[in-house]
């Protein structure tokens, strides 16, 4: 299906699956030891995401055990690929093969109220804090905008080169294949996974990262760690530099424990 692409074969380290991201930036940064594969539907230009996550994290299950068969299981996804990695570790589970590091780079969410609004309100109501809550939310708009219509900007863009009847690159191909999937990651309700992950996720005030972490925790029913990426403040922000090499450390810091252990 051409969904999976083999981005370092050789290694003593067990295989790491990307699911979505930058793998190929990421190759660079982890251990020459490291083999590293990367899954995502946008690899295939004529591929068709299905109605929903778990039919979808069927197939990449599928293909990813055409290079490893059996467990333990090593899986990392960034943004929607968060959740399909979640999801396709349930999966492997429920199949009573091993997971034994999942990393979720900030995966979005469905099911889960953050408290944004009720900690505006809230901070209206405290002397002292009026001021703040109106800058943040201010900045807030303009970050969320800009990153709205640089979006704009790219699926234009993709509509000009089927116009003029060219491929996509892949970078396009992610925009397009993003929003085919969008209500589909909407519908979906994160269940418990029996086992631990890895949580990456932006700043954030403190009543939403304390709720961000108490969620994880009922998920991930053998703990979640989470780590706050200070400096982050905008999803795609994990993909630039300096926080790429931030997270992808973190990773290989992770995989030479779990190999060597």
């Amino acid at each position: 299906m051409q969904i999976l692409m083999p981005i370092k074969t050789a290694g003593e380290r067990p295989p790491l699956f990307c699911i979505n991201g930058e793998p190929l930036k990421m190759a660079k940064i982890l251990n020459d030891d490291q083999p590293l594969y990367g899954l995502c539907n946008a690899y295939n230009p004529n591929f068709k995401p299905p109605a929903r996550i778990e039919q979808l994290a069927e197939i990449y299950v599928r293909e990813m055990r055409q290079v490893q068969p059996e467990g333990p299981y090593h899986i990392c996804g960034f943004s929607v690929g968060g959740l399909i990695a979640y999801e396709m570790a349930r999966q492997l589970v429920r199949k009573g093969q091993q997971v034994q590091y999942l990393a979720l780079i900030d995966p979005v969410f469905s099911n889960h109220k953050w408290s944004r609004v009720k900690w505006m309100m809230n901070s209206f109501t405290v002397k002292g804090r009026r001021f703040d809550a109106i800058g943040y939310f201010a900045k807030r708009g303009v970050q969320a905008g800009g990153s709205r219509i640089h979006t704009f900007f790219r699926v234009c863009k993709s509509w000009a080169y089927e116009l003029l009847g060219k491929d996509l690159p892949i970078d396009l191909r992610r925009v397009r294949h993003a929003g085919a999937i969008r209500a589909s990651h909407h519908s979906y309700i994160y269940k418990a996974f029996a086992g631990k992950g890895i949580i990456f996720h932006p700043e954030m005030p403190e009543a939403d990262s304390d709720s961000y972490i108490r969620f994880w925790n009922s998920v991930l029913t053998e703990g979640a760690t989470v780590h706050t990426m200070k400096g982050i403040k905008l999803h795609l922000e994990f993909l630039a530099e300096p926080h790429l090499t931030r997270v992808t450390e973190t990773i290989n810091e992770d995989m030479g424990k779990l190999s060597n252990s």
